[in-house]
């Protein structure tokens, strides 16, 4: 069965004889989870995250395409931003992403702009349907995967006001299952222009429906997931990819 992403064509060709054929691009588009922040410290008046991009599942799927084509050369490019929603990747797209000429994008967002709540649904929806079909009509291939679930409680390692404040709102996000309508509008806009879904969070529920704490995979103990959870992230991707074969 030939597959459907350019991407997987060009790795292979690119193995098959890299003096002749050009290397594979992907873009990573995203917020704090993509751009590989994990732990959070606080000074008292702001959050001082602690980056680590090598553990990143960008960086993490990079690796795992170099194990299965040795010979290969694939541009991994992570244009991910701590603290980035939708909106901010629409300003930035052309700069950050499409300057690249990628042969296929990774959106990712949905942690940031739920912070809005309800109100913002609609915004969300408008904004990743817009990066989608740029990305698309510039010829790349996009997948919308959705980010890890946010916490559902206040946990007792968190010692400020500030942090305990950010918690218990993120909780309430995902109690009054505001957090779960954006991912399901992220699934929608993945349907309408027919974008690949990578649908991570969709396995943070299953690992919750089979009782797993889930809270004790944020490494951040808010909404940024342990390095051991981003492999998943990066397992599924490469799953989607080459399940196309």
């Amino acid at each position: 069965m030939e597959n459907a992403y350019k991407l997987v064509e060009k790795i292979k060709a690119r193995a098959s004889d890299p003096n002749k054929n050009e290397p594979a691009t992907i873009v990573f588009l995203g917020d704090s989870v993509t751009n590989g922040c994990f732990e959070v410290d606080f000074d008292g008046e702001r959050y001082l995250p602690v980056f680590d991009e090598e553990n990143s599942y960008t960086a993490i799927f990079g690796r795992m395409i170099k194990r299965l084509y040795p010979t290969t050369q694939l541009n991994v490019i992570n244009s991910g931003i701590s603290g980035d929603n939708t909106g901010g990747g629409i300003e930035r797209l052309q700069r950050d992403v499409l300057d690249y000429r990628p042969d296929m994008v990774v959106v990712c967002y949905g942690l940031n702009d739920c912070i809005s709540g309800r109100e913002g649904l609609k915004t969300y929806y408008e904004n990743l349907k817009t990066i989608v079909k740029t990305l698309q009509t510039a010829g790349a291939d996009v997948l919308i995967m959705t980010p890890n679930d946010i916490t559902d409680s206040v946990h007792f390692s968190l010692r400020t006001d500030r942090e305990k404040a950010d918690a218990q709102r993120l909780a309430m996000l995902s109690g009054e299952g505001v957090f779960e309508e954006y991912m399901k509008t992220a699934a929608q806009v993945a349907e309408e222009t027919g974008a690949a879904l990578v649908d991570c969070y969709a396995i943070w529920k299953k690992l919750e429906g089979f009782g797993v704490d889930v809270n004790r995979l944020l490494s951040n103990k808010l909404n940024h997931p342990t390095r051991d959870m981003h492999f998943i992230f990066a397992y599924e991707l490469l799953r989607s990819i080459l399940g196309n074969v």
